[in-house]
C-alpha cells in the first residue's frame, strides 16, 4: 500500500493532530500491483489452481517498510480501515480464484484464502 500526497507542495501540517476526514482529502491510498501483475498462476489440470512455488511478496513484512522510512517521519500513525479491503473490488466470476491471500496459522503453518 502506498499513501499517495494529492497536495505535494503545500504545507502538510501536524499529520499526528489531522482527524480521519482531514486525511481522507490530503492522502490517496494506492496499491502496487506490478509484482501482483507479474505472477503466473499454476493451473493443475482437473483439480484447483494454486500459487507457483516461485511466488513471493513484494516486501518481507510491514515492519521492513516502516523500517525504510527517513526517521523523521518514523512517528507519524495512519489509520487504515481494511474491514472490506480484500472484497472492495468488484471482479467477475471467473476471476476470483486469481486473487489470494496468503496468511500464517499460530504454529506458522502458510494458508492460502482464495477470494469468493
Amino acid at each position: 500500500v502506498v499513501l499517495v500526497d494529492k497536495k505535494p507542495g503545500e504545507p502538510l501540517g501536524n499529520v499526528e493532530q489531522m482527524p480521519d476526514g482531514a486525511i481522507r482529502k490530503r492522502f490517496r491510498v494506492t496499491v502496487d500491483c506490478r509484482r501482483l501483475n507479474s505472477m503466473k498462476l499454476a493451473v493443475v489440470p482437473g483439480g484447483d489452481s494454486v500459487p507457483s512455488p516461485f511466488t513471493t511478496q513484494s516486501q518481507q513484512n510491514a515492519l521492513s517498510i516502516l523500517l525504510s522510512w527517513p526517521l523523521c517521519y518514523r512517528k507519524v500513525y495512519f489509520k487504515v480501515d481494511l474491514e472490506d479491503a480484500f472484497s472492495s473490488v468488484l471482479l467477475p466470476e471467473g476471476m476470483l480464484s486469481y486473487f489470494t491471500v496468503r496468511t500464517y496459522d499460530s504454529e506458522g503453518g502458510l494458508h492460502y484464502g482464495v477470494g469468493q
